[in-house]
Parts: structure tokens; C-alpha cells; sequence
């Protein structure tokens, strides 16, 4: 998808617009984190890449962050690294809980995080 490819922290919110004014199919996962708002903001985001996976370096490998509960298989999140027009970015904590990239398509269930930038 055209414009939604950074994968570096800071392109998360980039990404999530250039997914919505591509496809504007409701309950996306850039859909829902684009139009949530919580208390009391309404800036979030579906992370890139990058952004994800130091939510995952930083936060849950030290124990934070409430993450989805782990399988034997690990746990995938979805991210706003587009790979091309039929797959989306994705990050996978698997068994050592460390991330790492992964492919899935766009009709695939992911767990989702919104964030907001700081």
C-alpha cells in the first residue's frame, strides 16, 4: 500500500492515515486505531514496525504493558509496515518472547495496540 511502508518509530501515525485513505473498509485494524477515542484522546495510532517491537523490547519483556496471553506459539500483533497491496507487517512474539517480523494477509485476525505518540 503506497505511503504506509515506514517501518521506523515515528512513521507509525503516517502509516495509519495513508491505510485509511486507501482503504476505507470499517473495523480495520488501522480503522479502529485511527477513530478510537479514549480517555479523552483521540490521537492514536497502529504502531510501525519498529515502534511495536520496542513496545515489545521495552515494555513486555520487563513485564509491562498488559500483553495478550502467550500459546505455546506466541502471540502476533499487527502494524502498520504495509509489505505490499496484499499483505500487511506484522510482529510476532514467539516462544523466547522476542519479536520478529512476519508476513500475514490482510484478512488474517491479529491481536491490535493503538498507540499515541509522546
Amino acid at each position: 500500500m503506497y505511503g504506509a511502508e515506514g517501518s521506523i518509530i515515528g512513521t507509525g501515525s503516517q502509516n495509519t492515515l495513508a491505510i485509511e485513505a486507501a482503504c476505507p473498509t470499517p473495523n480495520t485494524a488501522a480503522d479502529i486505531c485511527a477513530n478510537l477515542d479514549l480517555e479523552g484522546y483521540s490521537d492514536w495510532f497502529l504502531p510501525s514496525f519498529d515502534e511495536i517491537a520496542a513496545m515489545n523490547n521495552n515494555l513486555h519483556l520487563n513485564g509491562y504493558g498488559n500483553f495478550a496471553g502467550f500459546s505455546p506459539y506466541g502471540i502476533a500483533y499487527s502494524c502498520s509496515t504495509q509489505v505490499d497491496s496484499d499483505d500487511c507487517g506484522g510482529i510476532h512474539f514467539g516462544y523466547d518472547n522476542n519479536g520478529y517480523m512476519a508476513v500475514w494477509y490482510k484478512y488474517q485476525t491479529l491481536h491490535v495496540r493503538a498507540v499515541r505518540a509522546f
